[in-house]
Formats: structure tokens, C-alpha cells, sequence
């Protein structure tokens, strides 16, 4: 066997109990119940990557990624990972559809790539390392509590606030009124109501919040609504994120060259990893619009991929890489820090994190 070719390929399933419930407009979760891929090659190397599955917005589930993962571990068997191009036709050609778990072989094998390459994934993607600005983000809570938790992350050195809305109460405005009043104007406030808000309750709830500094508002509307938020984009005194209503190449083209959104958030379990999000930064840098990377509730792994990215494409120039901090258990080696609000990447060959040694040795891999 070469040295390249893939000699093992291991799925683990795991679940990260959460510090509060993971509580968004029409969603509440108190685990991260997510899937780790490593694939290893002849040589000894090993890419790890890390899929965090979120049935509201890409229609999997751990159970769902983890039959997939064995149709694509049965595809890749034996394959050259050198040949990351065929590697990731080889996956496609296994399994249609589910973004989530292809992410992780994806970057996995990103992973084995920039290993070979001797350099930080960042740089195999062409970028270079740099600290990224992250947000903090309020889940939906009592008002107390979101007061709490804004002086919380205030305190803690970031600089920026992320805040859910869409609350059944109807209570929205007042949340972002509380969260200004309680860090003061020199922290940045953001908003995201996860496609809870109709259009004319959004409209009027965006020129509400307006006077409190909003800097932008994600997926206001339904995804399926993107005439909708090209209509809202048109009225609203706030910049409008596409989030849910962006996947693939063909939806950012829509969004960022029709102008149906000022700014694309990116994750990688959307987009299917690295090789669907590359396209959507270059198709946004061409209509000069600006990204966001975000995360659904990734392990200090997935948020390291991420953050590499992030690192590497002068067209995102928004951070939101916290997922972690909800998690009560961190057994991640190497990888992000977060230092001030600040992400910090690591600097070895490759994604720069893996499971411990120990973690491993109580986790066996899905059969």
C-alpha cells in the first residue's frame, strides 16, 4: 500500500452536555449530539473532522449522519488522500445530499492534505494565521438572565454580543434594549431570530431596534422566504445576514450578486466543508460582499476548521466561533483558543487538534 492511501477510517459518535439549553426561536437542545470522523493513511498520518448535525436547518440528525458515514467510509476505502479532488467526487458519488457529515470527511481530509503540505491548514488554503474578533451569543432566557450574561461576556474581554431573538413573547425589542443598557455603546450588539419573524413583525421590529446601534440582523425571515428578504433588505434600516437561506455556490449567487442579502454567513456543515465553502467566499468576493463564518455547536474541532478558513479568506470579515464555551467538557488537544474575545489559532501542520488520548480510550469507534 502507498503511503498516501487510506489505511483506517474511524466514526465515533458523542454527545457534549450543554451549560444551559442551546434555547433559539423553534429549537431547544441541552446536548451537542455530534460525530467525529478520523481517517488515517499508510504512513501513520491521521485528519480528524467533526460534523454537528442540526435537523432544523440541514434535515440530519446523529443517527442520520452516522448511516451516511459508512456508505462514504465504504467509498474512500483504499483511496489515495492525496487526490483530495477525487476523494471528495468519491464521497459525492456515495451519498447525495447531507452537508453535515460530509463536512466532516472533508476536513478530515483538508486536514491529511495541509499535513503533507507542512503547513497550517490556514496557509494550505492560502491564508496566514491572525487573531479573528469573535462574538459571545445570548440564547433565549428570562430577561434577568440576559442582562447576567451580557455583563458576563462583556467582562470576559469580548467586544461583540450576539443576541437571539424571536422569542414567542414578543419580547424582542426589549431584549436588545436590556443588553445595550447593560454593557453600555462600546460594545457591538448583533441579532439573529432564526427565522422566526414575518415580514412586516420583522420590518417593524428591525427600525425598532435600530436606535440601540444594531450592526446586523441574521435570518429574519423564513429560509424559504428569499424574495421576502430581499423585500425586508430593501426596507430595513439594519444590514441583513443570509444564514439558513445559504448552502452552496448557486445560493450565494442568488443572495450576493441579486443583492438579496448584505452579508453571507458561512459554516461548514452547510456548505458540506471546505470544498463547498471555498466557491462561496469567491462568488462573494466578486460581488464585494462581505461573510461571516458561524458554527452550529462544533467542539473545539470543527471550530478550529472553521477558524482556518475564516483565517485564510480576506472576504469574511465576521467571526462567530463560541460554541464551545456552552460545552461543559472540553477534551480537545491543540486547537482555537479564545483569549479577550479573540481566536487564536494553532500553528502545527494541518487543522492543529484532535481528541485526547484519554478521550479516545473511552470512546470506541460506531461499527
Amino acid at each position: 500500500m502507498e503511503k498516501n492511501n487510506i489505511a483506517a477510517i474511524r466514526i465515533y459518535a458523542f454527545d457534549i452536555p450543554l451549560r444551559a439549553d442551546f434555547n433559539i426561536s423553534g429549537s431547544r437542545d441541552g446536548f451537542a449530539n455530534n460525530v467525529l470522523v478520523s481517517i488515517e493513511t499508510a504512513d501513520g498520518r491521521v485528519g480528524w473532522g467533526e460534523a454537528s448535525p442540526v435537523s432544523r436547518v440541514t434535515g440530519e440528525t446523529q443517527t442520520t449522519c452516522l448511516a451516511a458515514a459508512k456508505k462514504i467510509k465504504a467509498a474512500l476505502a483504499g483511496r489515495d488522500a492525496a487526490k483530495l479532488s477525487s476523494c471528495l467526487a468519491a464521497m459525492h458519488r456515495a451519498v447525495a445530499g447531507n452537508p453535515t457529515i460530509k463536512s466532516a470527511f472533508d476536513i478530515a481530509l483538508f486536514d491529511l492534505a495541509a499535513q503533507h503540505a507542512a503547513l497550517p491548514l490556514c496557509e494550505f488554503l492560502g491564508g496566514r494565521a491572525k487573531p479573528l474578533p469573535t462574538d459571545a451569543t445570548i440564547f433565549l432566557r428570562p430577561l434577568d438572565r440576559v442582562i447576567e450574561s451580557a455583563r458576563n461576556i462583556a467582562a470576559a474581554g469580548f467586544k461583540t454580543i450576539k443576541l437571539k431573538l424571536g422569542h414567542p413573547s414578543r419580547d424582542d425589542i426589549e431584549r436588545v434594549r436590556v443588553v445595550r443598557d447593560a454593557v453600555g455603546t462600546k460594545i457591538k450588539l448583533r441579532a439573529d431570530a432564526n427565522q422566526y419573524w414575518s415580514r412586516d413583525y420583522a420590518l417593524q421590529t428591525l427600525k425598532a431596534i435600530a436606535k440601540f446601534h444594531v450592526e446586523f440582523c441574521e435570518q429574519p425571515l423564513p429560509a424559504r422566504d428569499r424574495a421576502g428578504l430581499r423585500w425586508l433588505g430593501e426596507r430595513s434600516p439594519i444590514p441583513l445576514v443570509a444564514d439558513e437561506s445559504l448552502f452552496t455556490p448557486r445560493d450565494a449567487r442568488r443572495l450576493a450578486i441579486e443583492k438579496w442579502a448584505d452579508i453571507l454567513n458561512i459554516k461548514l456543515c452547510k456548505s458540506g466543508g471546505l470544498h463547498g465553502a471555498l466557491p462561496i467566499a469567491r462568488i462573494a468576493a466578486g460581488a464585494n460582499t462581505p461573510c461571516m463564518t458561524g458554527c452550529m455547536n462544533e467542539s473545539r474541532l470543527g471550530l478550529t476548521a472553521a477558524a482556518h478558513f475564516a483565517a485564510a479568506m480576506d472576504i469574511v470579515k465576521f467571526y462567530d466561533l463560541d460554541s464551545f464555551l456552552m460545552h461543559t467538557a472540553d477534551w480537545i488537544e491543540g486547537g482555537l483558543q479564545i483569549c479577550a474575545g479573540k481566536v487564536l489559532l494553532p500553528r502545527a501542520p494541518g487543522l492543529g487538534a484532535k481528541p485526547s488520548d484519554r478521550w479516545l480510550a473511552k470512546h470506541k469507534p460506531v461499527r
